[in-house]
């Protein structure tokens, strides 16, 4: 019965012979370099296998199995010579081509099992699916019905460490399938299980070969070989000194059918999910690495940003306290012969110069000023004041608000009267225990001046100790000082649209009328303006040398990646070996920094705006304004930096040849 059996198994591999080999190697010459010294592997060597064959190769170490098992992986090419595998001209392929060859038609079985260990048994065994357009749903399905066959499906979410050897080969089996490769390359796998675990996976390699997969297998057991092969091949220093057909010793009792369906759904959109889902799991499975590394890029980008805010909030609390100031001012001064603003010169402004300017067109309101200084007395209390003499539309072209009593009549400038209007400093400091100031007598120059009024300047509290108080123009010129001309001119226009030529027109008419500009005209938004753009360089420049450190970040970014290429030459060499192509690879760590900063980003956007509630609590002189702009800025220049710093780890990382990442482990 058993001889019958064996008859029909001889038969059935005569039938798929007759087919077109699936590998084809003719007159390939293969050699390797050792300090620049070349040795010599495969000499003009050729060999068929026909589908659905279980072929063997065994031979001395040295003997070239390991060099021919890669160039049948596509993981080494020869220098000459023809290779084909399934139909593909294996030397006119590219690198990612050859990966692709890999992915869908060959399944790998490695001796020491090459699994992730940071990845559970899931996530190992679906790896060659995530560079491929395989549906995840179908592979879901596939990976319970393969770890079902090979009795791991309860140890989906185990890590490999967790596994004995021989779950781990068929762990490794199972990630061999998982993407229905027609060819199965295994090299030594039962090299490192004991006797009982090899005979399971012999068994399982030979349901395999049954379901019609081809298997080319490396041992260095002879009994193992004829034991599984139907067809036994020698080598000897890169010859092959013995190939023949052979029937396996012992019938596969129990067989399992590991005949599955091909996939019937494709997914063109997986791929970038997929890479980002591998990109993810790398970062999470080094926590402490990851965070590390994006400490750099954390510090930069909050350190921007908040030098940016305070920057930003200390321009608009200046602009703030400038338009705090009332209606825009312009005043026109006089000038001394160099050309310098004085009070004691000889007045060029005259009242007359009054009267013409309130008939230009484009001017609402012009009044007379007079300055001077004095001290103020009451009582006991002597203080020093700031004396303005003005005409009644003064306090409206000023923005100053009338806090008590009355403000100056056009009477009471005709009558020269003697009265003043104090700021609210002052009347707290002569009458803070006598109540109100209004009705009462101050004297100025020993002359006494009844209190009409209590106001206040607009803008910043006065902190210089400077009391104000203002006095009709004719009775500070008739009663004080004895002279009539304004030391300036306040101005304000109808509309505050087209502000740089009003101050042009009014300039061009007072220097007509003065036969030479005698004057000079300042407003409170040339001010406003030059503090604006000071404020916005400063904060420039602050910000600048704040980006010094979020530079400093993506070079210390940069520097762990290539650090972490050098780690993990092993598992690029797994992931191209199962399919991964170099630009797989190199997207793999470009997104993988990019990442970094945009986690990063987000943490620093959190810990800045926070600090807008620390800071001005600690320091109430501060404020922070952040601005969705330089958020936006923020997180753009992360991402840069991000991919920037990953393109070089990048391109070494994808350069990596896969047959020398795997002797890493």
């Amino acid at each position: 019965m058993a001889s019958k059996k064996a008859i029909l198994f001889y038969l059935s591999q005569v039938i798929i012979m007759k087919f077109d080999p699936v590998i084809k190697l003719s007159k390939i010459d293969y050699h390797y370099k050792t300090d620049n010294t070349p040795h010599k592997v495969l000499t003009d060597f050729s060999l068929s296998i026909n589908k659905g064959e279980f072929v063997v190769i065994v031979g001395q170490s040295g003997a070239g199995k390991s060099s021919l098992l890669n160039i049948i992986g596509c993981l080494d090419i020869p220098q000459s010579g023809i290779v084909n595998i399934q139909g593909y001209d294996i030397k006119s392929l590219s690198s990612d081509q050859l990966s692709s060859v890999r992915g869908k038609h060959i399944g790998f079985i490695f001796q020491r099992y090459h699994l992730m260990s940071n990845l559970t048994v899931f996530e190992n065994i679906i790896i060659p699916t995530l560079y491929s357009d395989r549906d995840y749903e179908e592979v879901k399905e596939r990976v319970d019905k393969i770890t079902s066959l090979l009795d791991i499906n309860d140890k989906l979410h185990w890590y490999p460490s967790q596994l004995s050897g021989g779950q781990q080969q068929r762990v490794s089996i199972a990630r061999a399938l998982i993407n229905d490769a027609e060819i199965i390359i295994a090299d030594e796998p039962t090299g490192a299980l004991d006797e009982i675990n090899s005979s399971e996976l012999i068994k399982i390699l030979r349901e395999l070969n049954s379901s019609g997969k081809t298997i080319v297998m490396v041992t260095h057991d002879i009994n193992i070989a004829k034991n599984v092969a139907t067809r036994l091949i020698k080598l000897e220093k890169g010859v092959i000194i013995y190939d023949k057909k052979n029937t396996p010793a012992d019938e596969v009792h129990n067989q399992k059918d590991f005949s599955l369906p091909h996939y019937s759904k494709k997914n063109n959109d997986v791929f970038t999910k997929n890479l980002l889902k591998i990109s993810l799991r790398s970062l999470s499975s080094n926590l402490l690495r990851s965070f590390l590394t994006m400490i750099g890029i954390i510090i930069g980008i909050s350190s921007v940003i908040i030098c940016a805010s305070i920057g930003e909030g200390s321009k608009q609390q200046v602009l703030e306290n400038i338009s705090n100031l009332g209606k825009s001012i312009v005043e026109i001064k006089n000038l001394n012969n160099q050309g310098e603003y004085s009070k004691n010169i000889h007045k060029k402004l005259s009242l007359t110069d009054v009267e013409s300017l309130k008939r230009l067109p484009w001017i609402a309101q012009a009044t007379p000023v007079v300055h001077g200084s004095d001290y103020v007395s009451y009582g006991n209390k002597k203080l020093p004041a700031e004396v303005t003499a003005v005409y009644p539309d003064f306090f409206s072209v000023r923005g100053i608000s009338l806090l008590n009593g009355r403000l100056f009549l056009k009477n009471d400038v005709d009558d020269s009267l003697p009265i003043a209007i104090i700021d609210i400093d002052m009347e707290r400091e002569l009458f803070s225990t006598n109540g109100s100031a209004i009705g009462k007598y101050i004297y100025i120059s020993s002359i006494p001046f009844k209190i009409i009024g209590v106001a206040k300047l607009p803008g910043i509290k006065n902190n210089n100790n400077q009391f104000k108080l203002w006095l009709p123009y004719s009775s500070y010129i008739s009663r004080v000082t004895g002279y009539r001309q304004p030391d300036s001119i306040y101005i304000s226009f109808i509309t505050e649209e087209n502000h740089e030529k009003n101050l042009k027109y009014t300039a061009d008419v007072l220097t007509q009328k003065h036969g030479g500009k005698d004057f000079t005209i300042w407003s409170d938004q040339s001010l406003s303006k030059t503090l604006r753009e000071t404020s916005d360089s400063l904060s420039l420049l602050i910000t600048l040398i704040a980006s010094i450190s979020l530079i400093v970040g993506g070079i210390g970014l940069m520097n762990v990646m290539l650090s972490s290429v050098n780690e993990r030459i092993y598992e690029i060499g797994i992931r191209k070996a199962v399919g991964a192509r170099s630009k797989d690879i190199m997207l793999q760590f470009i997104l993988e920094t990019t990442l970094i900063c945009i986690i990063g980003a987000g943490i620093a956007i959190c810990i800045s705006l926070g600090t807008q509630y620390v800071i001005p609590y600690l320091y109430d002189s501060v404020r922070m304004v952040t601005s969705g702009t330089i958020i936006f800025l923020s997180c753009f220049f992360s991402i840069l930096i991000g991919l920037c710093a990953g393109v070089f780890p990048a391109i070494k990382a994808s350069r990596i040849h896969p047959s020398l990442a795997l002797v890493k482990q």
